[in-house]
């Protein structure tokens, strides 16, 4: 699902945008580009992911019980029909196949906490454990979808000023907005979009993992040929 919304950016349009734009051949490109851009401009995808994570833990000197996995991680939930919970398999002299082995059972012998995974009951995990789980978003954040909306608004209305050769003055809602025949957009939309920007930026910043010494590899270098997108 794109972060943007075709009949929320005609609602945000006064009037300037209509079904005949976003039924166009042209406004799927936009969107995809649309996309691309708020993950560039955020610097994160608000996607769900699905890892497949082997790991080994060095339990010889220290007895640690957490386990830190990409985040955002999503404890519970279902995605078409799927349980999207984590499931978890460990042994002692190899990594255990998901196919084959019998997973852990969550909140008896582990918890689920918003970065990592702790073992209970004063255990230990074993020496190798494979770690099936989902990380990301099941639905993309309010504030990002308005994000997203607002600047393919901003897009959609340059591209389609960019043929007037006098240019525009648009006021919507509490935003006026001046293209000219360049394609630029000026006045207090664009300095909402970066208020908004900023803010985002802040409160959806990746995590620094503080503590993961006694596990290989570190959830900041998992493969990504072990990840797969569920739900876009």
């Amino acid at each position: 699902m794109a972060y943007a919304s075709g009949t929320n950016v005609i609602s945000m349009s006064n009037g300037q945008i209509t079904t005949a734009d976003t039924s166009s051949a042209a406004w799927t490109t936009w969107d995809t580009w649309n996309d691309s851009r708020v993950e560039t401009l955020l610097n994160r995808s608000f996607k769900l992911y699905k890892d497949t994570y082997k790991l080994t833990v060095d339990t010889s000197v220290y007895s640690e019980p957490d386990l830190f996995l990409r985040t955002p991680l999503i404890p519970s939930g279902t995605v078409n029909s799927t349980d999207v919970s984590p499931n978890v398999y460990e042994a002692d002299t190899d990594y255990p196949d998901p196919s084959s082995a019998t997973a852990l059972v969550k909140n008896t012998d582990y918890f689920v906490r918003d970065n990592h995974l702790q073992r209970l009951d004063g255990k230990n995990w074993k020496k190798y454990v494979t770690v099936v789980y989902h990380w990301g978003y099941l639905t993309v954040p309010t504030d990002v979808q308005y994000f997203a909306n607002l600047l393919l608004l901003t897009f959609v209305l340059s591209t389609k000023a960019s043929s007037s050769s006098s240019g525009t003055s648009e006021r919507i809602g509490d935003y006026q907005i001046t293209t000219s025949s360049a394609s630029t957009i000026s006045g207090s939309m664009d300095d909402e979009l970066k208020e908004i920007r900023n803010a985002l930026i802040s409160k959806y910043s990746p995590p620094v993992f503080g503590n993961y010494y006694h596990q290989d590899p570190s959830p900041t270098l998992i493969s990504s040929e072990n990840t797969s997108i569920v739900a876009t």
